[in-house]
């Protein structure tokens, strides 16, 4: 059972943190992205996980997406050089995106509880990778949820320069 700290669909602070709880199963985590909430681990993995509801989300709204132009020649240039899959190393995305460097942070939200949660959901058919490869090496990727018809996009990594970007552009 959520820990609710106030009316969910706003929020108690500006990040709209709604409940605290410790419960990462795979039917928690489905169930709370219907309903537009997140876990967003800050701390060890014996604190209680945040999960929240940001009043302000960004949104690609595809009619209206706009491509700069040097990611459309890294698609001309190294997009021919990759090979783009979806979900064929879910696994693999969501452990390197738990090691990837992010300036101004210490560590990853992406705690070893998120990874096997999000394993099994990608398991269950409701967690998705999309995955740059450079020959039969992973270079790039990205992972999410998809439930209620939206995918939200969780994290992505690159190991060359602009293959997360890319990613996003093969998902849509």
């Amino acid at each position: 059972r959520f820990i609710f700290l106030d009316d969910a669909s706003t929020g108690v602070d500006d990040l709209g943190l709604v409940a605290l709880d410790y419960n990462l199963s795979p039917a928690r985590l489905v169930s709370a992205y219907r309903h537009g909430v997140f876990p967003w681990p800050d701390g060890g993995p014996f604190r209680p996980i945040p999960w929240v509801c940001p009043p302000r989300r960004a949104i690609l709204e595809f009619a209206a997406l706009r491509v700069p132009k040097n990611l459309r020649k890294a698609e001309r240039t190294l997009g021919a050089r990759l090979r783009f899959t979806i979900d064929r190393d879910f696994a693999g995305v969501i452990r390197a995106c738990a090691a990837a460097p992010r300036p101004r942070q210490t560590g990853t939200w992406i705690i070893p509880a998120m990874v096997a949660a999000y394993l099994e959901v990608h398991r269950r058919g409701h967690a998705h990778s999309v995955e740059a490869w450079d020959g039969d090496l992973l270079v790039g990727g990205l992972y999410g949820v998809s439930a209620a018809g939206v995918f939200t996009g969780e994290s992505m990594f690159h190991r060359i320069d602009d293959a997360s970007k890319l990613c996003v552009l093969h998902l849509i």
